[in-house]
Protein backbone atom coordinates (compact mmCIF):
# COMPACT_ATOMS: atom_id res chain seq x y z
CA UNK A 1 0.00 0.00 0.00
CA UNK A 2 0.72 3.85 0.27
CA UNK A 3 2.84 5.33 2.88
CA UNK A 4 3.50 8.94 3.62
CA UNK A 5 5.36 11.07 6.41
CA UNK A 6 3.77 14.12 7.81
CA UNK A 7 6.02 17.24 9.08
CA UNK A 8 4.55 19.23 10.89
CA UNK A 9 6.58 22.08 11.63
CA UNK A 10 5.33 25.56 13.47
CA UNK A 11 5.85 28.56 11.70
CA UNK A 12 9.13 29.79 13.96
CA UNK A 13 10.69 26.46 12.44
CA UNK A 14 10.45 27.48 8.56
CA UNK A 15 13.95 26.97 8.39
CA UNK A 16 13.82 23.93 8.26
CA UNK A 17 11.78 22.77 5.03
CA UNK A 18 15.01 23.28 2.99
CA UNK A 19 16.52 20.09 4.91
CA UNK A 20 13.46 18.59 4.91
CA UNK A 21 13.02 18.72 1.56
CA UNK A 22 16.69 17.68 0.78
CA UNK A 23 15.61 14.83 3.17
CA UNK A 24 13.44 13.37 0.26
CA UNK A 25 15.50 13.33 -2.50
CA UNK A 26 17.62 11.57 -0.56
CA UNK A 27 14.82 8.93 -0.19
CA UNK A 28 14.56 9.34 -3.70
CA UNK A 29 11.06 10.99 -3.59
CA UNK A 30 9.90 12.07 -6.77
CA UNK A 31 7.68 14.96 -5.02
CA UNK A 32 7.54 17.11 -2.02
CA UNK A 33 3.86 18.34 -0.96
CA UNK A 34 2.93 20.91 1.76
CA UNK A 35 -0.49 21.12 3.19
CA UNK A 36 -1.30 24.29 4.81
CA UNK A 37 -3.88 24.14 7.55
CA UNK A 38 -5.42 27.68 8.43
CA UNK A 39 -7.63 27.65 11.30
CA UNK A 40 -10.03 30.47 11.01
Amino acid sequence: GKKGVWLKLPIEKSELVPAAIKASIIAKETSVHVIYNLDP
